[in-house]
């Protein structure tokens, strides 16, 4: 049985380090692992030794062989959602100087959701990028699947202020612990102090706000808890997955919103300095060419 059923993006991800040979551009070395939100929520947990399953869509394309087949070979359950559209692929171009362009396809529209969510999970993991994957219906149909003893937790993303406010209200209502961070939630006019305490005056059991260097807070009827670390910065893809995974892992153990916000700070920054669950699990999967170790 899966304990942790983590559903949205998951995608191929594609490093590439250019150089200049005389007038052209070519590239140096590449690097190709498997992530998205969603996808890096569910390899952290699995890393963890956590039971989880992932559910995706998926364009049924060469690009999601490749990543199914990484998923396969790092020991994470999933299950594919059949999309209208191609698999979610992004495409970082990074210079010696580590400046980085991003290209990404955003994945498959669904309209139907083909894979079965466990009544019986103890956490249903929704990824904010499935809000403008999947449609209204879909959605709810997610929510309504699980049973009651289920924690439902979401994560915002970058264009939540484009969401459909009733879409956004479904949730509030469904949802126990909300994770974003600051410019998530002021796109939602939720990034007062009162507005947060308001969401919890509506039921919502936790709202955690990642505050990148500044660490996180985590704000519960249990109170208001702020943990930050210092670390030299390696990279900063997939942090803030890492700490979701880490919280949710803190709570499917047993512990406080306190303790759990603790070994979310603390594995995120692992992770930025290079170390961590997830870097230690891609790397062990991840197709590469003349790369760099990063």
């Amino acid at each position: 049985m899966a304990e942790v059923v983590v559903v949205g993006d998951a995608c191929l991800d594609v490093d590439i380090f250019p150089e200049t040979r005389g007038a052209q551009s070519v590239v140096r070395s590449f690097l190709v692992a498997p992530a998205g939100s969603a996808g890096n929520v569910a390899i952290t947990l699995t890393a963890l030794g956590i039971n989880s399953l992932l559910l995706y869509p998926s364009g049924d394309d060469n690009v999601d062989d490749i990543l199914s087949g990484m998923l396969s070979a790092i020991g994470q359950k999933f299950c594919k959602v059949r999309g209208e559209g191609y698999s979610c692929l992004v495409v970082n171009v990074i210079s010696r100087r580590g400046a980085r362009r991003v290209y990404t396809s955003v994945g498959p529209r669904i309209s139907r959701f083909s894979c079965q969510v466990p009544r019986d999970a103890r956490f249903l993991h929704i990824s904010g990028y499935l809000l403008e994957l999947a449609s209204p219906e879909v959605i709810k149909g997610i929510l309504d699947g699980v049973g009651e003893e289920t924690t439902i937790s979401l994560d915002l993303f970058p264009r939540v202020g484009l969401v459909s406010r009733d879409v956004l209200e479904y949730f509030f209502k469904r949802v126990d612990i909300l994770f974003g961070n600051e410019s998530e939630f002021a796109a939602l006019n939720l990034s007062s102090e009162a507005a947060v305490k308001s969401l919890l005056n509506r039921g919502l059991e936790a709202v955690v706000v990642k505050k990148g260097s500044r660490g996180a807070v985590s704000y519960s009827s249990e109170g208001v808890f702020s943990y930050r670390e210092r670390v030299a910065v390696k990279s900063l893809k997939g942090a803030g997955d890492v700490f979701v995974a880490s919280y949710l892992s803190g709570l499917r153990a047993g512990l406080s919103h306190n303790e759990s916000l603790k070994i979310a700070v603390r594995n995120s920054a692992e992770h930025v300095a290079g170390g961590g669950p997830l870097n230690t699990v891609v790397r062990n999967v991840r197709l590469r060419e003349g790369c760099p170790q990063l």
